[in-house]
């Protein structure tokens, strides 16, 4: 798997929020195999039960087998990925989802499962995202911007401002 970044952090949005965890961020960087990654998150103080977020590692190579041995180490794993990807096979591996929504996105919006996971919009046709959604059986939120109360009250969307996405 390609590693740009892990830490520990806050989550600062999603069902999770405020809860700490460790973050992989895929992308340009290290090439860890599965058994270097663990060791890693292992020596940043990774317990059971522990949540490990990963986020835009829906292409790399080998993260079907890495959230198989994180959930078999008995750990909480949430996913966060782009509406562009496809639903992998291991989809009912992970703990929670959180995808960002696109018109027309090839995830399949309707597999997520209510209060498990989070379909998110961080763009300016907020209408669009709600009247698109509406049969979305998982949770729904607005990233940033300004959203009338009214409008996330009578739709049930969960609201988080000053979060940027990425």
């Amino acid at each position: 798997m390609n590693v740009f970044k892990v830490e520990k952090g806050i989550r600062k949005v999603g069902l999770n929020y405020g809860v700490s965890c460790i973050l992989i961020d895929c992308g340009i960087g290290v090439n860890y195999s599965n058994e270097e990654l663990l060791k890693k998150l292992v020596g940043m103080g990774l317990r059971k039960g522990s949540l490990v977020v990963i986020r835009d590692g829906m292409g790399q190579r080998g993260i079907g087998a890495f959230v198989s041995a994180l959930k078999y180490l008995n750990m909480r794993v949430e996913v966060e990925a782009g509406g562009g990807a496809i639903v992998p096979g291991w989809f009912p591996e992970v703990t929670f989802w959180l995808v960002r929504w696109i018109p027309k996105g090839l995830f399949n919006y309707s597999a997520l499962r209510p209060r498990q996971d989070l379909l998110v919009y961080g763009g300016d046709s907020i209408e669009e995202f709600i009247e698109n959604t509406k049969s979305v059986i998982a949770e729904r939120g607005i990233i940033g911007g300004e959203v009338p109360l009214d409008l996330l009250y009578t739709n049930n969307i969960r609201y988080y401002k000053g979060v940027v996405e990425g």
